[in-house]
């Protein structure tokens, strides 16, 4: 679904569920994810992972992500570059598509049938 047919209370639904997935993944507590500030390594990959999902995921501009997470476009296309360069690791490129497919799955599951 294109993101800018959404309504601004189903994408902020959206990235909050994006970010409290990887959170969970990474291990990193939510609120520290939501931080204006960079915070640690774990946090700042938790949320850069974040914004390329919702990028990936919901079509989401760079601006819009940028946004939602409280960056600019820059940092948001920064972080989409930084996590489609680490998907050459194996294990993290598995991750990804695990959390890509929950993420899809949840959305699938969300429709009305």
């Amino acid at each position: 679904m294109e993101w800018r047919s959404l309504g601004e209370r189903e994408r902020q639904a959206r990235v909050a569920l994006m970010q409290e997935t990887v959170a969970r993944a990474w291990n990193v507590p939510i609120t520290e994810m939501r931080s204006p500030t960079r915070r640690g390594a774990p946090v700042a990959q938790a949320r850069q992972v974040a914004m390329y999902l919702a990028h990936v995921i919901y079509g989401a501009s760079l601006s819009a992500v940028g946004r939602h997470f409280g960056r600019d476009r820059t940092t948001a296309a920064y972080a989409c570059r930084l996590v489609e360069d680490r998907r050459d690791d194996a294990g993290f490129d598995m991750l990804l598509d695990r959390l890509e497919h929950a993420l899809r799955r949840a959305e699938t599951n969300r429709l009305p049938q």
